[in-house]
């Protein structure tokens, strides 16, 4: 079983079990612009994801950075597997790559 982990607040964070290993979650945090426009790339596309918010939260974002080896945010995963930045799902995207790599 996999779980999806939501940041609520500094002392809380919820556990969701998820039997999705293709879930796409998005790192971000509320002041970047390439969050913004990551995330209306992927609704332009009908794609669903969960956002977890770092902004207020380094520990999260310190495991993140384990997983990725990246220290800026947006941080995209489906599943355990990094998809990189903005930049990286809009190349993906004028590739034609993106629709299919998320299984829309």
């Amino acid at each position: 079983m996999h779980y999806a982990y939501v940041y609520v607040s500094p002392y809380l964070l919820y556990t969701i079990p998820n039997n999705h290993s293709s879930m796409l979650t998005l790192y971000t945090k509320d002041y970047c612009p390439y969050c913004v426009m990551a995330k209306n790339l992927l609704t332009s596309i009908g794609a669903t994801y969960q956002e977890v918010d770092v902004t207020q939260n380094q520990d999260i974002l310190m495991d993140i950075v384990k997983k990725s080896g990246m220290r800026t945010v947006p941080q995209i995963f489906l599943g355990e597997e990094c998809l990189g930045g903005y930049s990286d799902i809009a190349a993906l995207h004028s590739e034609g790559k993106l629709v299919t790599k998320l299984g829309l």
